[in-house]
C-alpha cells in the first residue's frame, strides 16, 4: 500500500480558481474524506489524484515517489465513479477483468482474480450475470471490484453511494469501510454528505471554495470546527450573539442576548481570537433535552414541533430567540400544545464559540 502527500496544489479553468494551495498528508492504510459543497473542489482534486488532469502547479506523491504527472495506468490506483461506468455490454466477470486484459494478464490470471474480486465484494457466482439485472447495490460493489482487481495501492472513490436510496448507503458504506479495513488500502473518498464522511473515515479533509479549511477526526470537526464557515456546513446550528464578562480561574460568562441565559465556560472554548465583550454562540440542536438531563435548564413557548419518526423537531421562543431544538422522539411522552411553556435543558460544553464581527447576520 502507499501513502499520499499533495505539496502546493493549485488547479484553474481560465479565471475560475477550482484548487488553492492544497496541501495534505493521508497516512498508509488510512481512509481519508474530502468532504465539501458542489463546486468545492473535491471531485477536481480527486480527479489530478487519478491521473485524469494535470494541476497548474504542485506536486503529488504516492509511497514518496511523484506521480504528478503520470499517466493514470502508471499510478497503481484504483477508481470508483459516481455512476459506476460498469459496460452494459459486458458481463459481470468481462467488467471486472477489462483493466486486466488491458495490462494484458494471462486468461488464468484474470478468472483467478474475477473469482478472488467477486468472493472480496460477497458476489461470488456473479461472473456471467448480465449487468443490468443487477441491483445498484450490487454495480456499486461490481464497480469497486473492477477497481480492487489489478491490486492497487490507493483506492480514489467519487460520491459511490450518491445513486443509492438512503437505507441502501447505509447498508453498503458499511460494507466499503470493512471492506477497506480488511485490506489496510489508503483510500481518498469524496462525498458532500457529512454522516457518510463521518462513519466511514479515519480523518476527514473540509473544503470551501476550493480550500482546505480542515483536516482532523470526524468527532473533532464536528466538536470543534476551525470556524464558522465549517461548522455551519457541518449541520444545523442557532447562532445566538452574546455578551461576555470576564470570570475568575480561565473562564468566562456567556449572557445570550435575548434569551435570559447565562454560563460559564472555559476561555480556549472560543475558536479563534476574542475581540472585545461580543461573541457568536453555535448552538447544535441536538444539544437540548429534558429538563435536568443537562447542567443548564431554561423555559419557553413551543412554536413549532414537527415529528420526524426516530426524532422531534423543535422550534422554541426563548425571551427574543427561537432555537431549534432536536429530541429523540423516545425522550416525549406528551408533546405540548404550540404556544404552551416549554421545558428543556442545555450542554453548554457542547457550543462552539466565534468572534462575532459586525457583519455576521443571523
Amino acid at each position: 500500500m502507499a501513502g499520499i502527500r499533495i505539496e502546493g496544489l493549485h488547479q484553474a479553468y481560465g479565471s475560475v480558481i477550482a484548487l488553492r494551495d492544497i496541501r495534505l498528508e493521508v497516512a498508509d492504510g488510512e481512509f481519508l474524506s474530502l468532504l465539501g459543497p458542489s463546486g468545492s473542489g473535491k471531485t477536481t482534486l480527486l480527479r489530478i489524484l487519478a491521473g485524469f488532469e494535470p494541476p497548474v502547479s504542485g506536486r503529488i506523491f504516492f509511497d514518496e515517489k511523484e506521480v504528478t504527472f503520470f499517466p493514470p495506468e502508471k499510478r497503481q490506483a484504483g477508481m470508483v465513479f459516481q455512476n459506476y461506468a460498469l459496460f452494459p455490454h459486458l458481463s459481470v466477470g468481462e467488467n471486472i477483468a477489462y483493466g486486466l486484459r488491458a495490462a494484458g494478464a494471462s486468461r488464468q490470471t484474470i478468472t483467478d482474480r474475477i473469482r478472488e474480486m467477486l468472493e472480496l465484494v460477497d458476489l461470488p457466482g456473479f461472473a456471467e450475470r448480465d449487468v443490468h439485472t443487477l441491483s445498484g447495490g450490487q454495480q456499486q460493489r461490481i464497480a469497486l471490484a473492477r477497481a480492487l482487481a489489478h491490486h492497487p495501492k490507493v483506492l480514489l472513490m467519487d460520491e459511490p453511494l450518491s445513486n443509492l436510496d438512503a437505507r441502501l448507503r447505509v447498508q453498503t458504506r458499511v460494507q466499503i469501510r470493512d471492506l477497506q479495513q480488511r485490506l489496510g488500502m489508503t483510500t481518498v473518498y469524496v462525498t458532500h454528505d457529512q454522516g457518510e464522511a463521518f462513519s466511514l473515515s479515519d480523518r476527514v479533509a473540509v473544503l470551501l471554495k476550493g480550500a482546505i479549511r480542515q483536516v482532523d477526526t470526524p468527532l473533532s470537526i464536528y466538536r470543534h470546527p476551525a470556524d464558522l464557515e465549517v461548522a455551519e456546513f457541518l449541520g444545523e446550528m442557532n447562532r445566538c450573539l452574546a455578551a461576555i464578562q470576564p470570570s475568575t480561574g480561565g473562564f468566562m460568562c456567556i449572557s445570550l442576548d435575548g434569551a435570559g441565559i447565562t454560563a460559564s465556560l472555559p476561555m480556549d472554548q472560543c475558536t479563534g481570537n476574542l475581540d472585545g465583550n461580543r461573541v457568536l454562540v453555535g448552538i447544535r440542536p441536538e444539544s437540548f433535552g429534558p429538563p435536568g438531563h443537562f447542567n443548564l435548564n431554561g423555559k419557553g413557548i413551543l412554536e413549532e414541533a414537527n415529528f420526524e419518526g426516530e426524532r422531534w423537531r423543535l422550534m422554541v421562543r426563548i425571551g427574543s430567540q427561537v432555537l431549534l431544538q432536536h429530541w429523540p422522539s423516545a425522550w416525549i411522552d406528551r408533546m405540548p400544545a404550540r404556544g404552551e411553556p416549554f421545558g428543556f435543558s442545555m450542554n453548554p460544553a457542547t457550543w462552539n464559540l466565534f468572534p462575532a464581527t459586525e457583519n455576521q447576520p443571523l
